[in-house]
């Protein structure tokens, strides 16, 4: 049972709660000035840029704890001197002469410093030392020569610290896991302002990539399958670079959800260390749904259907449908990897398309077989042969065409980025052709060049160069199906024109392409903020049966959303070889390269 105070005594107990609550809510509603909070302002004199800097980081003074006590603001006063004269012997001023003061000034506080840095301390000596194996490597040669310590320039501690730190990880990354420091010290002269610094660094033996050791959560794939990714042989001089270059062609084959690689330095055994490579695989089916726009096909729907893995040797399938009002297409894909499974494969493909444009008509069926394999470290070279069946209505006349068509791409993608790269280039040749002899319609020899390339022009800046050429030697023109035609006009050709309305014409006047195409692009873009830009361009070209291409061109204006999917272009652009025309609005997506 609670007792029961008497009323005199209840009284005072509730005005005693009542003090407390309102100095609680005096402590935390009232503003800092309420309670004494001080405020200083620093001003210092004599040092400038890189020395200004590095004191205002050291002066606790700079940025005071809240609430800041006087008694607080008097300690770091005190100290600050020291902190000073630490911010100047940091960059080689092991001299300077300080003058303070602090004065109360209406509310705040001033805290005052004339400094006189004095005389820098040069470095008189550097003696630099690398023993064990990474005496012969190369690798140190380049690194000596670019240390940042430099004889009769002002010792400056953090390059000090900057040049042990490059050899400990030069060392980490070539291997020399055992590497250490056998000196390292900076001599000091005050006397003759003068620094000798001796470093001596010894690597010790270099490490060698030992086996590599796959863990799956599920068995995906058989190991031996995996051991293709592997970009070096056991026993190679240990790099970093390969272990990157490993990660790098497992997360880019789209087989893996996630991928973790571990260099097993604890298990290494004569100097070996075994990599072990963790791969999650990604989900074995995906079903994919998009809707686009672009003004050359108008609204589109694309339904995409995936099977990664069909079996544990990294074969894949993959088929998709597009709808739009220009094109609907039917394809199929089973793509089975090579010796080098992130560059070499076969594809055996099948499709379907019907494609009308304001010029053509086109039904094609076409199934073929490609090989695809790296050559050098840059080109992909790509075999091909196709059989396809069209029938094509073009300038009013109707044909078809069957060919066995055999031919070779080759392939090259430099970029700094996947969606929006500041720099890079895409170059490709394609050479095609068919005979009689093999059970074509027509003899042909056909060739195209197609090259982007991008580079940064200051910090916001791009300039985009867009090339395309193609020559065509053919036994009847008129026997040559549409698909093989060139024409010219569109959102990624010719801008200011609608899609394939530029080519050579027949005597009523309606387009039906050329043996010839040569179009070039020039474009500006700038970033005004991080997801949007601006364009200018002038786009040039045309199609023909001859080299005088009579050339058309446009220039115009566009605006970029750099999406998470890639960007997204909207155009407008000006026919000037066609006054009247009225302004074409171009809308497009897709990577640049």
């Amino acid at each position: 049972m609670n007792p029961i105070l008497p009323r005199p005594a209840r009284v005072e107990t509730e005005r005693r709660l009542r003090i407390a609550v309102i100095l609680l809510i005096s402590f935390f509603w009232l503003p800092p000035a309420a309670w004494g909070e001080e405020k200083i302002t620093v001003e210092i004199e004599g040092v400038e840029g890189a020395l200004l800097e590095n004191v205002q980081a050291y002066l606790s003074l700079e940025e005071p704890p809240s609430p800041l006590t006087e008694s607080t603001l008097r300690r770091f006063y005190r100290q600050a001197p020291e902190e000073i004269h630490q911010a100047l012997q940091a960059l080689g001023y092991y001299q300077p002469r300080i003058d303070s003061e602090l004065t109360r000034a209406e509310e705040r506080w001033v805290a005052r410093f004339k400094i006189d840095p004095g005389p820098p301390v040069r470095v008189a000596r550097i003696d630099l030392t690398v023993t064990g194996e990474g005496r012969g490597d190369s690798a140190f040669d380049e690194l000596l020569a670019e240390i940042p310590l430099r004889e009769g320039e002002t010792f400056h501690h953090g390059e000090y610290e900057r040049t042990k730190e490059m050899l400990q990880n030069l060392a980490a990354e070539r291997g020399y896991f055992d590497a250490r420091f056998m000196t390292h010290r900076a001599a000091v002269d005050l006397v003759k302002n003068e620094a000798a610094v001796e470093i001596g660094f010894d690597t010790g033996s270099r490490y060698r990539l030992g086996e590599v050791r796959f863990k799956q959560e599920e068995p995906a794939f058989d190991p031996r399958f995996l051991a293709r990714f592997v970009p070096f042989e056991p026993g190679e001089p240990y790099h970093a670079d390969q272990i990157l270059a490993l990660n790098s062609l497992l997360v880019n084959s789209a087989y893996f959800a996630r991928v973790d690689l571990r260099p097993l330095r604890e298990e290494a055994a004569d100097h070996t260390v075994p990599i072990e490579v963790t791969a999650i695989a990604r989900k074995q089916y995906a079903l994919s749904i998009g809707l686009g726009y672009g003004t050359d096909t108008g609204p589109r729907a694309i339904l995409g259907w995936d099977n990664h893995r069909v079996n544990e040797w990294g074969h894949r399938f993959s088929s998709e449908l597009e709808l739009s009002v220009l094109r609907q297409s039917l394809t199929a894909d089973y793509q089975i990897p090579l010796r080098r499974p992130a560059t070499d494969k076969v594809d055996l493909q099948a499709g379907i398309q019907r494609e009308e444009t304001e010029t053509a008509e086109s039904r094609l069926a076409k199934i073929g077989v490609s090989r695809s394999v790296l050559r050098g470290s840059r080109w992909i070279e790509t075999l091909f042969l196709n059989y396809q069946s069209e029938t094509f209505e073009v300038g009013g006349e109707v044909g078809h065409s069957r060919l066995i068509l055999p031919g070779v791409t080759w392939t090259r993608t430099l970029a700094d980025g996947s969606l929006n790269p500041r720099r890079g280039s895409r170059v490709s040749f394609t050479v095609r052709g068919t005979d009689e002899v093999l059970f074509s319609d027509i003899r042909l020899l056909q060739s195209e060049v197609r090259a982007k390339i991008i580079r940064p022009v200051r910090s916001s800046g791009r300039i985009l160069l867009r090339g395309e050429f193609g020559w065509t030697s053919v036994s009847n023109f008129n026997d040559l199906p549409v698909s093989l035609r060139f024409f010219a006009g569109g959102d990624r050709s010719v801008r200011g024109y609608g899609y394939n309305t530029l080519g050579p014409e027949n005597e009523s006047g309606e387009v039906i392409g050329g043996r010839y195409l040569a179009t070039g692009s020039v474009e500006y873009d700038y970033r005004i903020a991080e997801q949007w830009g601006v364009a200018l361009f002038y786009d040039i070209g045309n199609a023909a049966n001859d080299w005088d291409l009579n050339p058309q061109d446009s220039v115009g204006v566009g605006g970029r959303w750099y999406s998470p999917v890639g960007p997204i272009r909207v155009d407008l652009a000006y026919a000037l070889d066609r006054p009247g025309f009225a302004l074409r609005v171009h809308i497009n997506m897709g990577p640049d390269l």
